[in-house]
């Protein structure tokens, strides 16, 4: 079949389908309900009494905030351990932990971290950045983990420390 038969074929079929689905729709009468509401009641708001509560109790709230005003800084950091809130809580007393993490490097300069994170990504390690408050100053951590056992951990600073001329430390990880 040529091509031209065939595409005024495949043509004429869409126009009868076009045609078988479009002109009802002319000939249809419009739906017209003819339900009658009643009209809606009017209300004097002058004569409707609005309830009076009492003033809520707020020293809950307050010795809420109070409470954790005293576990959290400002910034969102615990004042114990130094890590915001919500993060993973590196510990350097490593012995008592349950798990464990290698700590590579610590930066003052978030950049600096950011680009070591990168590099280490690159190479295909589980790698994460946990942000402190030590000594007052902030602190950006490049860490490698968590580890269930600790001699993995070991075994990845001693990877870590020939690989890249750096001197890794295992730390404690807890949620």
């Amino acid at each position: 079949m040529i091509e031209r038969t065939r595409n005024r074929i495949i043509g004429g079929i869409f126009l009868a389908a076009v045609l078988v689905i479009c002109v009802p729709m002319f000939f249809d009468k419009p739906l017209v309900l003819d339900v009658e509401l009643p009209p809606m009641p009017t209300v004097d708001l002058d004569d409707v009494e609005a309830p009076i509560h009492d003033e809520p109790d707020l020293r809950p709230l307050e010795q809420g905030t109070a409470e954790i005003s005293s576990i959290v800084s400002d910034e969102g950091f615990l004042k114990n351990e130094g890590t915001r809130v919500g993060a993973p809580v590196l510990s350097f007393d490593a012995d008592s932990a349950n798990q464990w993490a290698v700590q590579l490097a610590s930066f003052g300069n978030e950049e600096s971290a950011v680009e070591l994170r990168d590099s280490l990504l690159a190479d295909g390690h589980r790698v994460w950045l946990s942000t402190a408050i030590v000594n007052e100053s902030r602190v950006h951590r490049v860490v490698v983990g968590p580890y269930i056992k600790r001699d993995a951990a070991n075994e990845q600073l001693t990877l870590f420390a020939e690989r890249y001329q750096i001197e890794p430390v295992v730390v404690g990880f807890d949620y």
